[in-house]
């Protein structure tokens, strides 16, 4: 469905996870990422939710945390603005929606 010149996906992967948890992991691949993009690689199957980050000068961080999903997901995200969004919140889970680009 188009929507004003948007491409809206038909169908979204519900991802529950520890709100804290993830904010914390966020933080930790924030250090390593590029200053620049501050972009992650999120990989998420059906009980990992993986944060991988890498810098301009090769350095790596890896995070894990355990989350319900049916499936696999691959993207990349903006980490800092994930983590803003997350801190707005009051609950203890976050229930993220996600699509892959198509």
């Amino acid at each position: 469905m188009k929507t004003g010149g948007l491409v809206i996906p038909k169908t979204n992967r519900k991802v529950l996870v520890d709100r804290l948890n993830l904010i914390t992991a966020l933080h930790r691949a924030s250090i390593l990422a590029s200053k620049k993009f501050k972009a992650s690689r999120f990989v998420l199957t059906d009980n990992w939710f993986r944060i991988e980050t890498t810098n301009d000068k090769n350095e790596e961080s890896h995070e894990e945390l355990t989350i319900k999903l049916n499936g696999t997901l691959e993207l990349g995200l903006n980490v800092d603005y994930l983590m803003d969004a997350l801190s707005g919140c009051t609950t203890e889970e976050a229930r993220l929606a996600l699509s892959e680009q198509n």
